[in-house]
Parts: structure tokens; sequence; C-alpha cells
């Protein structure tokens, strides 16, 4: 895998890469509005901690690998919606969101490290519960992807399952959990297409470390260039 790139501002789409991160959110929205996985970080979160083995990447579900649909009910319908209408469509795939492209080809490496594959850990928090968690599980299977721990809290606070998995990264969509996680672990928020800042008035803050991008994972595309 080709080492981090960096990228400046507006010109991630040229260097391909498969994530890219930055504390501007302005720069986000527009990488998130060309189809490259991106979250805004948050500059003041806590650093990762030392001692582990390996890359511990955490991930919300709806909002980040699944898109709004299903999440849009819930607020608008409700829980009972929600859980009906998940439970009618438990053996129908969600919909991909904003960083599903990056946990596959995450996936795929994991499939190319082998016996090293412990390397890398992923772990999807989210707040969904029973039933509404049948459809996740299904979803991920037809993806053909690997995840390495699955909690569906339920609505129970995500922080405190961030900080116990140790990770490296966090995405969420939501500003409360992005907030609350970000005291733990480094956390990035995934802006959902409302929050993303039209020209002239940008999200504001403070100043935070150069932007990047992670690109050499598109060796786990194949031929069609969707990973496998």
């Amino acid at each position: 895998m080709t080492p981090i790139t960096w990228a400046s501002a507006g010109s991630h789409w040229a260097f391909n890469v498969d994530l890219y991160l930055s504390a501007n959110a302005e720069t986000v929205s527009k990488a998130l509005k060309s189809g490259v996985a991106a979250a805004v970080v948050y500059p003041k979160s806590k650093a990762p901690g030392k001692g582990e083995d390996s890359i511990r990447i955490a991930l919300d579900g709806d909002g980040v690998l699944f898109n709004l649909d299903a999440e849009n009910i819930f607020r608008t319908h409700g829980l009972d919606a929600f859980d009906a209408h998940e439970r009618m469509h438990a053996d129908v795939a969600l919909p991909e969101g904003p960083l599903a492209s990056f946990l596959k080809k995450i996936s795929c490496l994991q499939r190319q490290l082998g016996d090293r594959s412990h390397l890398i850990k992923t772990a999807l928090i989210t707040s969904r519960g029973h039933p509404a968690h049948e459809r996740v599980i299904k979803t991920l299977r037809s993806w053909n992807v690997r995840i390495d721990a699955s909690f569906f809290l339920g609505g129970a606070p995500k922080a405190p399952i961030v900080q116990a998995f140790g990770a490296n990264i966090f995405f969420d969509n939501q500003t409360s959990h992005c907030e609350a996680a970000s005291t733990v672990a480094p956390t990035a928020q995934v802006l959902e297409p409302e929050k993303m800042p039209q020209k002239g008035n940008a999200m504001k803050m403070k100043r935070g470390p150069r932007a990047f991008g992670l690109s050499g994972l598109s060796r786990c595309a194949n031929k069609t260039g969707k990973p496998r």
C-alpha cells in the first residue's frame, strides 16, 4: 500500500485518493461531492493510545457506511416506524454511504495481508439495535467485507465503546457523537448534505493539521473498478 499522500486543498481528486481528511469543511464537502470518501477531522481530538499492535478503525453505519435513507425514516417517523421498515427490508442491502468504498478496500487489504491481517482492525459502532441489526449484517455480507467487531448499541453512548476498542480514528455523521468521541479518540465527521457549507457560508473550525489523503488501495479493485 502506498504511504500517506499529502494533498493540497482542492486537489485531492487528482491523486485518486481513497480517503481524504481535513479540518476544512469546505474542501471535505468538495471531496464528498466528487465521490471521494472524506471527513472533517476534529483538530483537538484526543491522541491515539500507544501500545496497540494494529491500526484500529471504527465507523458508524447510517450516514457513513450506508446512506441516510433509513436514518431519515427514524428522524421523520420515529423508532417504531424505523424498526418496522428495517424488519420489512432485512433482505435488501442498504445503499452505500460515503465511506463504503473505503471499508471495502480496507477489507480487501486485510485479505491480502493473510496471516498478518491482525495489523488492521475494524469496528462498526452504531446506534442501531434489535431488530435493525439484521439488515446491517446481511448488507456487509453481501459486500463481502470483514468487520472485526460490531457494536449495536440501541441508542447507548458511543464514546465508551470507541475508547474500549482503542480506535486510532472514529468516523460518524452526527455532531453529538463526534464531540463525545473526540474526547477519547481521534474523530472525523462525515458531513451530511444539509451540513455541507455553502459558498460564502463555510463552517468555521479552529486551524488544524494540514489536509491529507490516503491512496494506494486501488489494487483492491477488479477490472470493473469495483472493490472486491
